[in-house]
């Protein structure tokens, strides 16, 4: 649980009632461990019925090896602004990383699924990065540890 925990104790998080953590745009950054150690620190100390959201990247984007044009772009330009993706991964790994560190099975959606469900009429054409996707983990009750 380490630091993140206490810090989020000293901010106010009851670890007795169920809360809803969105990790959004950090997980990229780290390295696979470092998400794991992450994933890992919030399941220590959020209550049962707790869940955790992130945003992610496929593993071929930072691999390399995405033919889109969006993704190539998007991670030559935080490689130039000294932040290089580092953590990629699909939704099998996803939830294989997840239930090691006790959570249960994540609901996985990817950008195209937002498209169709939520940009409808004007929006409906808005870019979206069709290679990241949203996974949310819901804590298991027999798993916490206080």
């Amino acid at each position: 649980e380490g630091d993140l925990g206490n810090r989020l104790r000293a901010a106010g998080l009851d670890a007795t009632l169920p809360t809803y953590v969105v990790w959004s745009g950090g997980s990229y950054y780290l390295s696979a461990d470092a998400v794991a150690s992450v994933l890992g620190m919030l399941r220590a100390v959020l209550a049962p019925g707790s869940m955790v959201s992130l945003d992610y990247t496929s593993a071929d984007v930072v691999r390399g090896t995405v033919h889109s044009w969006g993704a190539r772009n998007t991670l030559r330009w935080a490689r130039w602004l000294g932040e290089p993706w580092r953590f990629g991964t699909t939704a099998a790994d996803l939830a294989r990383i997840g239930h090691r560190l006790g959570y249960g099975t994540p609901t996985v959606t990817p950008m195209h699924e937002f498209r169709r469900r939520y940009l409808q009429g004007a929006h409906a054409g808005r870019p979206l990065q069709e290679y990241m996707g949203l996974a949310a983990l819901p804590c298991l009750k027999s798993e916490r540890r206080i």
